[in-house]
């Protein structure tokens, strides 16, 4: 039954009085919003061709009711805080141009909650600018005690930004992808199983594997290392890691360096034991080792790996630090890649 009467919004703060049918209100829902000079001049609840979309964030019933209106247009503090994790490296223009673009993926009705829960690419560039300020604030004040628990969770927050800023189609779970009716998930699917065998478990496996390859988080941290860093920051980042592997006795002396390939394994193994078997590695507090009196003394041993017939040392130099910068880099990438008109995915 109709319920037609009064309804008050504010929007981008003036206030807006409509008469509309109220039993059609309902939150997650959308209503469309006519403008005059840049200004909110009424609310509807079908589309025009002149008006501007906005999700329904809460109703409060009164006299008149009052209607919470949210659209997906970019907040000031968006572009302050990746601003802020930016520094000079990319202008504020060039952000706001790349989240006007990311904001597309979002519906209005995203924004009233929180963005960088969703997926899309608002979601990607606001969750790393979030955890980079995380990882700032554990390291106020720092002490040598606080160190040894915060360094590890650190450098475990800093990881997980490599395969957030490395997703190519976003994040999706086996099961949502297994369920999903998109078009694009379907052609996915049918593609791996276009030469499976008719076997049950063959055909299984055969799908959890074409997951992997698109959504799984390997995939993405790899793909930020090779294809989202800067070579410059790339390479930063694998010089920061000395592996040498020792074999047992008696062929000790026989030693050899680590390639790429394994540092970037090495990386997303200390990613994974960190969420999976809450093990970090301590990191020892930087006033130990100051670069300004041991200079390239400044590597220190971070880990030892048993392997078959030995084992490989693990150091590392000037870490957090140079974890920070990388992600930061590679944030700085995926947006002036999206502000250039390109997707960062």
């Amino acid at each position: 039954m109709s319920d037609i009467g009064p309804i008050r919004s504010v929007i981008k703060g003036k206030q807006v009085y409509s008469v509309l049918d109220r039993s059609r209100l309902k939150i997650n829902g959308t209503l469309h919003v006519e403008f005059q000079d840049g200004q909110a001049h009424s609310i509807r609840l079908d589309r025009s061709a002149t008006s501007k979309e906005f999700g329904i964030g809460w109703i409060a019933p009164g006299d008149p009711w009052y209607v919470n209106l949210v659209s997906n247009d970019v907040w000031p503090n968006h572009v302050q805080a990746v601003a802020s994790a930016l520094g000079d490296s990319v202008s504020e223009e060039t952000i706001r141009q790349a989240l006007d673009l990311a904001i597309r993926d979002l519906k209005p009705i995203d924004m009233g909650v929180a963005p960088f829960k969703f997926g899309g690419r608002l979601g990607q560039i606001l969750a790393v600018t979030e955890r980079l300020r995380l990882c700032e604030t554990l390291q106020e004040n720092d002490t040598f005690v606080k160190s040894h628990y915060c360094m590890p969770l650190v450098t475990y927050l800093l990881l997980t930004c490599f395969d957030v800023l490395g997703q190519g189609r976003g994040w999706l779970t086996p099961a949502d992808w297994l369920k999903s009716t998109k078009g694009l998930h379907v052609k996915e699917r049918l593609a791996a199983l276009e030469h499976a065998t008719p076997d049950r478990e063959a055909a299984a496996l055969t799908l959890l594997e074409a997951h992997s390859k698109i959504y799984g988080v390997k995939q993405a941290f790899v793909r930020f290392v090779l294809e989202v860093l800067p070579a410059d920051s790339r390479d930063r980042l694998l010089r920061s890691i000395r592996a040498t592997f020792l074999p047992y006795p008696p062929g000790v002396t026989q030693t050899a360096e680590r390639d790429d390939k394994w540092k970037i394994d090495y990386l997303f193994a200390k990613r994974n034991t960190y969420t999976h078997r809450a093990q970090g590695i301590d990191a020892p507090h930087p006033s130990l080792f100051p670069r300004e009196v041991f200079g390239d003394l400044g590597w220190v041993m971070h880990d030892h790996v048993r392997e078959s017939g030995g084992g490989t040392t693990v150091a590392v130099w000037d870490w957090p630090k140079v974890l920070d910068g990388v992600v930061r880099d590679g944030l700085g990438s995926v947006v002036k890649k999206l502000a250039s008109g390109g997707n960062s995915r």
